[in-house]
């Protein structure tokens, strides 16, 4: 009796050890699917579509920081930069220093007019790898960039004004 059981026991234990594994391993196989027509379609520039495979593999892998990556690049190829921007902002959640992530949030913040907030992106590069001149030299850039579109901002608004005064005064 305490054979059959034990055998019981045992036999139950393999069945659902087993089925265990098997759901495993195929979450595994779907993600890898995904994972590979997404960069498929990514490197094929459609951009849509690779969005589309990836989203699906992070859904079955959600600490795939290289997964998020790609959809926060897709995102930003299709314009739409706040989902990349929460895609870069979640992958510093996994990874702090992550540098592209990082990179990649400047150049954002940048596009988004916010030179502050890319030039500290930048400071954080910095940070990071002190000997790196590439970073540097980033950070300049936004900085005269950005005091450059803010001089061209005021000069127009300027212009603009007087044209229309004279167009006024034409009347």
């Amino acid at each position: 009796m305490k054979h059959k059981i034990l055998i019981s026991i045992y036999f139950f234990t393999v069945v659902f050890l087993n089925l265990g594994y098997s759901q495993t391993d195929s979450i595994n196989i779907d993600t890898l699917d995904f994972c590979k027509e997404g960069n498929d379609y990514y490197n094929s520039y459609q951009f849509d579509k690779a969005l589309n495979s990836l989203s699906l593999c992070y859904k079955n892998d959600v600490k795939n920081i290289d997964c998020l990556k790609k959809i926060a690049q897709c995102n930003y190829k299709l314009g739409r930069l706040k989902e990349s921007k929460n895609n870069y902002l979640k992958i510093l959640g996994y990874d702090s220093v992550n540098i592209f992530a990082i990179n990649q949030l400047g150049v954002i913040y940048a596009n988004e007019s916010k030179y502050s907030k890319s030039i500290k992106q930048y400071e954080k590069l910095i940070v990071l790898d002190s000997t790196n001149s590439f970073y540097y030299n980033l950070k300049s850039a936004r900085v005269i960039f950005g005091k450059v579109k803010i001089m061209f901002t005021g000069l127009f608004n300027q212009f603009y004004c007087l044209l229309f005064r004279y167009l006024k005064l034409i009347e």
